[in-house]
């Protein structure tokens, strides 16, 4: 099950201007906020195109951790931090308005509450945004941040994760960069490419135990979470499990879509009370959600032997047609259910035999 998540604090209120907003799903990308400090005032000329991208993306992130563990002379951070500010700030009259203009058509284009996308009014937000990247302001990092935030609306995952890596090699020092490390890390999982997101899902982690001392409260769950969902794809159970657990853990009292995930790697690791634990919570918030009543019969079945394959086929009987056919129907790889919870529930369903026949026997389903 996917993670619907939008970043609602102030730390990513203020990384609209320099480092991009917390992506995580393209439809509630935060867009169009304006960025604090941008003062109509200013009267200083936007920085030089020479400036752009004076480091590599792995020297951003070899940098940005060398500079947490303070392993860099004291000038040279100074100079790093001097000239990640510089590139997130804008100062010129005529760039900032076409950055607000940005923003404006942005936030009429992804609307985070209606989960509603007008690509053509998003085409103008990333025009805009591409006007001062490429004429006014180059070297600019929050210009390539804000284009990336439309173009993961516009579901251009490719060009977002460019635009996020020239933002962090324009900036890669700062207190919201954990966002933008956070943003292409998760745009490279959602292309597929889990391996290559997890370093920048690594350096967003480690740098938002900082963010989250400093009021960012939703940082450290955000990233865990990310980095869990690159686990995951790998097929590296325990660490998931781990980063998926921290959170429930913090979280106990609150179940959310992303607890069937962390109940699905532990029934993977073999820990199937546990799961069924974790499975039975999510499936009673979510009771008419087909994959989480597929997640409780299959955990059941596996959990209890014959009695728990008795309990199972009681749940089947009594939950909704509708709910029946679409589980019977489900796709386990476009969810990335785990081996053994796939066979286990696959098990199932072939023990009650077709949708909706409710005098069907089943057997224990195997456990994981």
């Amino acid at each position: 099950m996917r993670l619907p998540l939008r970043t609602t604090t102030a730390a990513a209120t203020r990384a609209l201007q320099s480092g991009g907003l917390s992506l995580l799903l393209a439809s509630q990308c935060l867009l169009g906020v304006a960025p604090p400090g941008c003062a109509e005032t200013a009267t200083l000329p936007p920085p030089a195109a020479a400036a752009v991208a004076p480091i590599s993306l792995e020297q951003a992130r070899q940098l940005s951790a060398m500079v947490e563990m303070k392993a860099l002379p004291d000038s040279e951070v100074s100079a790093l931090k001097k000239s990640s500010l510089t590139n997130s700030q804008l100062m010129d009259k005529g760039a900032l308005k076409v950055l607000k203009s940005g923003q404006e058509y942005a936030s009429k284009g992804a609307d985070p509450d209606t989960q509603t996308l007008d690509m053509q009014v998003l085409r103008q937000a990333e025009g805009r945004f591409s006007l001062l990247i490429d004429e006014l302001a180059p070297s600019f990092a929050g210009g390539y941040a804000n284009r990336a935030n439309v173009r993961v609306a516009m579901k251009d995952y490719a060009g977002a994760a460019d635009d996020y890596g020239m933002a962090l090699r324009l900036a890669p020092v700062g207190e919201d960069v954990w966002v933008n490390w956070l943003n292409r890390g998760s745009t490279l999982v959602e292309l597929g490419q889990p391996g290559q997101a997890l370093p920048d899902l690594q350096r967003a982690v480690e740098l938002s135990k900082a963010a989250q001392a400093a009021g960012s409260n939703q940082a450290e769950k955000l990233t865990l979470l990310a980095r869990g969902s690159a686990l995951h794809a790998l097929g590296r159970w325990e660490a998931a499990a781990a980063d998926y657990g921290a959170v429930v853990i913090k979280e106990a009292g609150d179940v959310r879509p992303y607890w069937l995930r962390y109940g699905l790697e532990l029934f993977e690791l073999g820990r199937t009370q546990e799961a069924l634990g974790i499975v039975r919570r999510v499936a009673a918030k979510y009771s008419v959600e087909p994959e989480c009543q597929l997640a409780l019969y299959t955990a059941t079945a596996a959990a209890g032997g014959e009695q728990g394959a008795a309990e199972a086929l009681r749940l089947w009987n009594v939950t909704p047609k509708d709910v029946r056919e679409a589980a019977s129907a489900f796709d386990y790889a476009k969810r990335q259910w785990p081996p053994s919870a796939t066979v286990a529930a696959k098990a199932f369903l072939d023990g009650v035999g077709a949708a909706g026949d409710a005098t069907a026997s089943v057997a224990p389903t195997p456990a994981a």
